[in-house]
Formats: structure tokens, C-alpha cells, sequence
């Protein structure tokens, strides 16, 4: 029995098994951990998705242009045809467009020590684009009142934390979903653990707080009705996953 509480011990220390530790985090699905032809470790969307995107978007991409191509031939003997097959043409280069960048474009996160490096890869060429030393996780409502749930990559940790709308403007989303934020909780930790960068949890209680009591000050200081809204304004912010109730 000694024997094999050590060894529960020693595996929980090593994969953090235990259960009042904090969530390591794991890849969500349709995410993948890879190699990069420089020798780097990357972090990209899963590959078989884009695939199957791609030869989507060429298989309308041949019927649009073999149409249009068709409608545009026969503009010639009448003419009331041209205007219906450029609108054609122009849709197939877009459908075009798109296949090209999901079979030869894509976006990737180097994972380092101490940093993360967004890069995007064009045809095996590579253009770096952003490198982070620092996650936080944000809570957002659209013009819908749907809650979006974001895993935000910045250059630094800021103190105190950046409001959501600057922490979106100044840093690059990783992963954002609607409505359940398990995915993106899962992801930010899993990368926080990986390449060893700090995580912001800008979702908590705490953090909803400290956004709401940002927004009444501003609120406050930009005049007499704006003075006014702020003393209305509920003290508390709305719990996570909740709507506004419609007056």
C-alpha cells in the first residue's frame, strides 16, 4: 500500500494530477501541436479542416468560372448577358482567392521559451508577424448581447490590465468562441504552461469588476449626463454567461 501511494504521489507531481491544482490545460479539439520545416515547434489549426475547406471552395471556384466563362462568351451575341456574367467572374475569383490562401497560406505560433511568435506561411516562405510575452483571457459582448469568450496573445503583462477593447486593439486573438469559454480557458492555459508566458484571467468576478468601475469612471468624466449615468449604473457586473435584462 506504501509502495503505491508513492507512486500516486510521484505521478501526480509529474502530470499534476492533483486535484486541488490548478488545470494545466489541454489542446482543445482542432487544434495541433507540429514541426515546422525550420526545426521549430508550432502550434497550428488542425490541418484536415483547411483540406477539406480548401477542396470545397476549388470545386466552386471551377463551376463559378466555367459559368461565368460561359455567360461572358454569349455576351458577346447579347449583351444584356455581360452584366450577370462578370457578377459571376468576380464570385469566382473570391471563391478562388479563398481556396488559394487555405492550401497555401496559413497562420502558425512558434511556441519558445518564454515567448509566443505568430507567423504566417505563404508557399514555405515564412513573414513573422507578432510576438508575445504574455495571455489573457477576455469576456466580451457583441451588438447581439452574445458573450465571447477570447485567448488574447500581448507583447507584455500589463499592470494593471488593459481594458478589453486595448487588450483586443493592441494584442492578436488566438482562439475566440461564443457562449462557453472551455475551449479558450483550456487553450490559454495549455500555452501558459508550454512556453512558460504568463495567462491574465480577465473573466473572473474581479476582473468584470474592475472593467465595470473603469466604465463608470469614464463614464463620469465626460460631462453632466455622463455623470448622471454613471451614479445609475448597477454596481455589480452581470454574471458570466447572463444577458442584460431589455428595459
Amino acid at each position: 500500500a506504501n509502495e503505491m501511494d508513492e507512486l500516486v504521489a510521484a505521478l501526480n507531481a509529474e502530470w499534476t494530477l492533483n486535484p486541488d491544482a490548478p488545470l494545466a490545460g489541454v489542446l482543445p479539439e482542432k487544434w495541433s501541436e507540429a514541426w515546422a520545416p525550420e526545426g521549430d515547434v508550432i502550434l497550428i489549426k488542425d490541418p484536415s479542416g483547411r483540406r477539406k475547406q480548401a477542396m470545397a471552395l476549388w470545386g466552386v471556384f471551377l463551376l463559378l468560372a466555367a459559368v461565368g466563362g460561359s455567360l461572358l462568351r454569349a455576351a458577346i451575341a447579347q449583351p444584356s448577358l455581360l452584366a450577370i456574367g462578370l457578377m459571376v467572374a468576380v464570385s469566382a475569383g473570391f471563391a478562388g482567392w479563398g481556396a488559394y490562401r487555405l492550401s497555401w497560406c496559413r497562420d502558425e505560433w512558434v511556441l519558445g521559451d518564454g515567448r509566443l511568435r505568430r507567423q504566417r506561411r505563404v508557399r514555405g516562405r515564412v513573414e513573422p508577424r507578432f510576438e508575445a510575452a504574455a495571455l489573457r483571457l477576455e469576456e466580451d459582448r457583441d451588438s447581439d448581447g452574445d458573450l465571447w469568450y477570447r485567448l488574447v496573445a500581448l507583447t507584455a503583462e500589463p499592470a494593471p490590465p488593459l481594458p478589453v477593447r486595448e487588450a483586443l486593439r493592441q494584442g492578436r486573438v488566438v482562439m475566440s468562441v461564443v457562449g462557453d469559454p472551455t475551449d479558450v480557458d483550456a487553450l490559454g492555459r495549455w500555452l501558459a504552461r508550454r512556453c512558460g508566458v504568463p495567462l491574465q484571467d480577465g473573466t473572473t468576478a474581479e476582473a468584470r469588476a474592475r472593467e465595470a468601475e473603469r466604465l463608470r469612471e469614464q463614464l463620469a468624466a465626460s460631462g453632466r449626463l455622463g455623470r448622471w449615468l454613471a451614479q445609475r449604473l448597477n454596481a455589480d457586473p452581470l454574471p458570466r454567461g447572463s444577458k442584460p435584462t431589455p428595459p
